[in-house]
C-alpha cells in the first residue's frame, strides 16, 4: 500500500530536480503570454494607482485631485518607485512588476502540486495556470492582485510545510515564521486575505488536528473543551462589536451582489472540469489525501465565502484558484490509469496498430486534449496572450482627444460631471462632481457627499442629477462610448427635459459630450438650490 509520505512526495520518481525544471519551463512561458497587452490604456481601477504614484514622487502625497488614494499604500509606493527608477510614469511600466508577480504564482503553483501529488498533476495544473484568462489579464494590471496572489501562496505553502506530519523542529518553525510573515504581507493589499487564513485554518482543524484528537481516549473531553473555547471566543467577539463590524463589511457592496457569478464563470469557463468538480475531488482525495485535501477545503470554503459576500469579481477568487486548478489536476492524475485500460479493452479485437497499448495512450490523449482546448477558458486565454480584446482593456478609448474641448467649456464656466472621474482628473484635467455608483462603505451612499480619494462631490441618483441640471445656468455632463446609464438611456435624458433647458450632443473622439444651458426663468428657487455644495453653486465656500 502506498503510503500517504510517498503520495505526497509521487510515485513517479525523484520530483524535485523534475519540479524545479517544469516551474521555470511555466514561469518563461507565462512572462511571455502575459505582455501582449501591457501598451493598453489604463483601466479605470490602475488609475487610482497610477496618480497616487505621480503625486507621491511630486509632492510625498498620494494625493487625487483634492482626495488622498491610502489603499494599498505599500502598493502605490512601489509603483512611484518603479516611476523615478525608469523615469517614466506610464500604465506600462507599472505593470510590468505584475509580469513577474503572476509568472511567479503560476510557477510556484505548478512546482507544489507536481512535487506534493506527481507528474502528471503537476503537468495538469501547468496547463490550468498559463491557459487561464484571469491570471494572464491580472498580471498585465497596475494593481495588487497579482502580488497579493503570490504571496498568499507562500504562505499558505509555508503553513502546508509547517502542518507536515514528521517534519523536523527546525523545518517546522521556519515554516511557520515563512507563513506568518508572508500571509501578513498579503493582508497589507487585500482584507480578502482574512477568508483565506480562516480556509487555513478550518483545513488545520478538520485535516490535522482533528485525526490527532480523534484517536486520543480523551477526545471527548478535548472536543467538549475546544467547543467550550469557541463559544467564548465567539461570545466576546460578538460583544466587542467586531463580528457585527467584520459582517457588515463583508457584506457592504455599492450595487447588487450575484451569489451566482463565480458558478456561472466557472461553468461557461471550464464545462468540462467544474461539473465534475465532487468527483475529481472525491479522486483527488484518494490519490493524494494531504495535498488533495488541502486544496478541497480552501477552494470550497473560498468559493462559498466570496460567493455570498457583498460584491462578486473574478479578481477576489485570483489568490486561491491555483488550489481548485490543483484539486482538478490531482483528479485527472487519478482518474487517467482507469481512463487508459477503459479504452484499451475498448479497442480490444480491433487491428494490432490501432488495439495496441500505445495507440491506445494516444487516443485517450488525444480525446483528452480535445475536450480540454474545446473549454471557454483556452480560446480566451489565447487571444488575450496574443493581444486580443476581452474586458476590462479594450476598446482602448482615448479621453485626451476631449482635453481641448472641455479646457474650453470650463472657461465659459460650465459645470463639470462626469461618470468616470478618475478619467476626466488624469486626462481633462477638470472635475466637479462625479456621478458613479463607486461608493465607499463610510460615504453612506449619501448624495453629494465628498468621495475622500478625489475630494469630489458624488451623486449616483437621477433626482441628485436632475437637481443640479435645475440649478446650474450651464454645465457638461462628460462620459464615453462605452458607458451606459445604471437606469437605462430613457430614464436618464428625461433629466434634462425641464422647459427652458436645452441639451447640446458632442463628440470628442470617444467621448461624449452632453452639454446643457437652462434659460434662468428655468432655473429652480434661491432656497432649493440652496441644499447644493458652494462649489457647485458657483459661490465660494
Amino acid at each position: 500500500m502506498t503510503t500517504q509520505v510517498a503520495r505526497d512526495r509521487t510515485i513517479f520518481g525523484k520530483p524535485e530536480l523534475s519540479a524545479a525544471t517544469a516551474a521555470v519551463l511555466v514561469f518563461l512561458l507565462a512572462c511571455l503570454s502575459r505582455v501582449a497587452l501591457l501598451d493598453a490604456a489604463p483601466f479605470y481601477d490602475e488609475l487610482y494607482h497610477l496618480l497616487a504614484a505621480r503625486s507621491w514622487l511630486d509632492s510625498g502625497t498620494m494625493g487625487i485631485a483634492e482626495g488622498t488614494y491610502t489603499r494599498s499604500a505599500a502598493y502605490t509606493r512601489l509603483t512611484a518607485g518603479l516611476f523615478a527608477l525608469t523615469g517614466s510614469d506610464t500604465a506600462l511600466v507599472a505593470r510590468l512588476p505584475n509580469v513577474v508577480f503572476g509568472a511567479l504564482f503560476a510557477a510556484l503553483a505548478t512546482y507544489w502540486v507536481w512535487r506534493r501529488a506527481g507528474r502528471i498533476a503537476g503537468i495538469a495544473v501547468a496547463g490550468l495556470v498559463l491557459f487561464w484568462p484571469s491570471g494572464i489579464l491580472l498580471s498585465q494590471f497596475a494593481r495588487f492582485y497579482a502580488l497579493h496572489g503570490l504571496l498568499f501562496l507562500g504562505g499558505a505553502l509555508c503553513f502546508y510545510e509547517a502542518a507536515a506530519p514528521g517534519a523536523a523542529p527546525r523545518r517546522r518553525v521556519l515554516a511557520a515564521l515563512g507563513a506568518g510573515l508572508l500571509l501578513w504581507g498579503a493582508l497589507q493589499f487585500q482584507e480578502t486575505t482574512l477568508v483565506g487564513v480562516l480556509c487555513l485554518l478550518v483545513w488545520f482543524g478538520l485535516c490535522v488536528m482533528l485525526p490527532v484528537i480523534w484517536r486520543s481516549p480523551h477526545r471527548v473531553l478535548i472536543l467538549a473543551g475546544l467547543f467550550a473555547a469557541g463559544l467564548t471566543v465567539f461570545a466576546l467577539a460578538f460583544g466587542a462589536g467586531v463580528l457585527q463590524a467584520l459582517w457588515t463589511e463583508y457584506r457592504e457592496a455599492p450595487w447588487d451582489s450575484d451569489p451566482s457569478a463565480y458558478n456561472r464563470v466557472l461553468r461557461d469557463f471550464y464545462p468540462l472540469f467544474w461539473p465534475l468538480t465532487p468527483l475529481l475531488g472525491l479522486l483527488a482525495i484518494r490519490e493524494a489525501p494531504r495535498p488533495a485535501g488541502f486544496c478541497a477545503v480552501i477552494s470550497a470554503l473560498g468559493l462559498v465565502i466570496h460567493s455570498f459576500a457583498g460584491v462578486q469579481n473574478l479578481r477576489y477568487i485570483y489568490y486561491f484558484s491555483p488550489f481548485l486548478f490543483g484539486l482538478w489536476a490531482i483528479g485527472v492524475q487519478a482518474a487517467l490509469p482507469t481512463l487508459f485500460e477503459a479504452v484499451r479493452r475498448g479497442l480490444r479485437g480491433l487491428p494490432v496498430p490501432i488495439a495496441g497499448a500505445f495507440a491506445g495512450r494516444a487516443l485517450t490523449v488525444a480525446a483528452i486534449l480535445f475536450a480540454v482546448l474545446a473549454n471557454g477558458a483556452v480560446p480566451r486565454a489565447i487571444s488575450l496572450a496574443t493581444g486580443g480584446g476581452a474586458p476590462p482593456f479594450v476598446p482602448r478609448l482615448d479621453w485626451e482627444e476631449a482635453h481641448d474641448r472641455v479646457a474650453e467649456l470650463d472657461r465659459d464656466g460650465a459645470l463639470v460631471v462626469a461618470a468616470n472621474d478618475l478619467n476626466a482628473i488624469a486626462y481633462l484635467g477638470r472635475l466637479d462632481l462625479t456621478y458613479s455608483l463607486n461608493w465607499l462603505p463610510e460615504m453612506n451612499r449619501t448624495e453629494f457627499a465628498r468621495d475622500p480619494r478625489t475630494g469630489k462631490p458624488m451623486i449616483s441618483e437621477l433626482a441628485s442629477l436632475r437637481h443640479v441640471v435645475n440649478c446650474v445656468a450651464e454645465g457638461v455632463f462628460v462620459t464615453d462610448l462605452q458607458w451606459r446609464p445604471p437606469a437605462g438611456y430613457i430614464d436618464f435624458f428625461s433629466v434634462f427635459e425641464t422647459p427652458g433647458i436645452r441639451l447640446h450632443v458632442e463628440r470628442a473622439g470617444p467621448v461624449r459630450l452632453l452639454r446643457w444651458f437652462a434659460d434662468p426663468s428655468a432655473l429652480s428657487d434661491h432656497a432649493t438650490c440652496a441644499t447644493l455644495p458652494s462649489e457647485l453653486r458657483g459661490q465660494p465656500g
